[in-house]
């Protein structure tokens, strides 16, 4: 039973970010870490302001510059330690915070805690 589709919204809204996964290390023959680059791959959803009442009530949980991150598919768990570029921003996945109400919403939604400006090559 869904209450109201918020899929039509969320694709509205919705905009191309990059996501990067960054590969476990390991040691190999000789004793040296390797470290194996990070997998890259775009996909897409709707990265929107937290709501500034919850951002105040929040009790220092939130910053000004984190977001909320809604998707019409869940996030893959690879991608919950995952880094987000969006708008030259880098965010890291919080916490997914309305999955268990997916099957009423229709999308799932996450929190992006701000990590840096991002500069350069990606």
């Amino acid at each position: 039973m869904r209450y109201f589709n918020f899929g039509r919204i969320v694709q509205k809204y919705s905009r191309p970010f990059v996501c990067k996964i960054k590969e476990t290390g390991y040691y190999d023959d000789l004793g040296e870490w390797y470290a194996p680059p990070p997998k890259r791959y775009e996909t897409e959803g709707a990265v929107m302001s937290i709501s500034s009442s919850k951002l105040y009530h929040s009790d220092g949980a939130y910053a000004a510059k984190d977001k909320s991150l809604y998707m019409l598919s869940p996030i893959d768990s690879a991608l919950l330690n995952a880094e987000i570029i969006f708008n030259n921003n880098v965010y890291r996945v919080e916490s997914d915070t309305g999955c268990d109400e997916a099957e009423y919403t229709g999308v799932y939604s996450y929190v992006l805690k701000w990590v840096s400006v991002f500069e350069g090559d990606f």
